[in-house]
């Protein structure tokens, strides 16, 4: 059966996009092809459906039409979209012994028990306590992680602290020893302005050759960055982004406004995970990863599949996990669960504490309830 198409667009940006999906709501067969955008992908997919990608090399096509295109493209042999080379990170935690050290013995098990669970570790970030660590203590982190995994899985060393110096002394050193990637958070407390957190960056990417990707947490560190300074950071030398502002939208206009080649879209909380997936995301950090790796890398073999429904229903239940670990970033609710998981992670640092007994019990409940944990 030959197909026919009686609206063809090329190219992927706004007016691409409101064009196709303007036809296709009218009744026509779609074909929209993008080459080097996300944002007609998402959108379309959004507004067109069914949610499928294709791509070959450089070239996206995006359907809203019948299967028999799908088909055909498998045949030629193209792959499922940006969803192919989907990454899962763990935002991994950090142990500590009763002195508030880092304790190493137990941090090469729990990497170990990650490494074949996740495809990443995203370390030294808020999860991981990086804010609270001496730049010391943020070394033997680096040091033990990499060797640890051993090339196994990649490792991105958040490197982020309040000033330059010892941002700069411990993106050097994570480059030393053998860390894949870099990223810092913009600095924190006071409220730079735009030109200081360029300058920043700047001054960091000059000073290593290892890609560097920002990390946007607006909530704790007092900056947002936008879309279009995201595109001039880019022009400067950043490779990527991990985005934890919790605004989907932000996330989308990181991707309509960065042109960069091989730049990394990174969501920062699995309680996006699915309209960034959809979204063409490249992978996603996930707290909730150090549990439960498996439940979240799940959701976005779902989406894989175009099992959205199911997927949809699984990112339902791993955003109603949120109220079980808490607000804010739940570093003791990981101390507490992954025992229950046969893990000892340690003790959180100061000035975070354990939970009390009562809290875990709750805890426990909880999460046999919801049949995250079994007994």
């Amino acid at each position: 059966m030959e197909l026919k198409y009686e609206v063809v667009v090329v190219g992927g940006g706004p007016a691409g996009v409101t064009a196709a999906i303007a036809a296709a709501r009218q009744g026509a067969s779609v074909l929209l092809v993008e080459q080097n955008g996300y944002l007609g992908g998402s959108l379309t997919c959004a507004g067109v459906g069914p949610q499928m990608t294709f791509h070959a090399g450089s070239t996206q096509v995006v359907r809203g039409i019948p299967d028999e295109i799908v088909e055909r493209m498998k045949a030629k042999g193209f792959s499922p979209g940006h969803m192919e080379d989907f990454v899962g990170y763990a935002s991994s935690i950090t142990p500590f012994d009763a002195d508030g050290e880092v304790d190493v013995a137990k941090l090469e098990n729990y990497i170990n028990y990650l490494s074949d669970k996740v495809d990443g570790l995203f370390v030294g970030g808020s999860y991981g306590s990086g804010p609270i660590m001496t730049v010391a203590q943020r070394k033997t982190l680096a040091e033990v992680t990499v060797k640890t995994c051993a090339g196994r899985i990649p490792v991105i060393m958040h490197i982020g602290t309040t000033n330059l110096t010892d941002t700069i002394e411990l993106a050097q050193h994570a480059e030393k020893v053998g860390a894949d990637a870099l990223a810092a958070v913009t600095p924190f407390y006071y409220r730079h302005t735009p030109n200081v957190i360029k300058q920043y960056y700047a001054d960091l990417i000059k000073n290593v050759d290892l890609p560097v990707i920002a990390y946007n947490n607006p909530k704790y560190s007092n900056f947002c960055i936008s879309g279009d300074f995201l595109a001039e950071l880019a022009d400067i030398g950043l490779e990527g982004v991990k985005d934890s502002s919790a605004d989907i939208s932000l996330f989308y206009d990181f991707m309509a406004k960065v042109k960069k080649e091989g730049f990394l879209f990174l969501i920062g909380s699995q309680t996006h995970l699915l309209p960034a997936v959809v979204g063409g995301a490249h992978g996603c950090v996930s707290g909730l990863s150090n549990a439960f790796p498996g439940f979240i890398k799940e959701i976005y073999t779902k989406c894989k599949e175009g099992k959205f429904s199911e997927a949809r229903d699984m990112q339902l239940k791993a955003n109603l996990l949120r109220s079980v670990t808490g607000s804010g970033i739940p570093v003791p609710f990981y101390h507490a669960v992954l025992p229950m998981l046969g893990v000892d992670i340690g003790m959180p640092r100061r000035p975070f504490l354990p939970l009390p007994p009562e809290e875990v019990e709750r805890i426990r409940k909880a999460l046999t309830e919801t049949q995250m944990l079994i007994g």
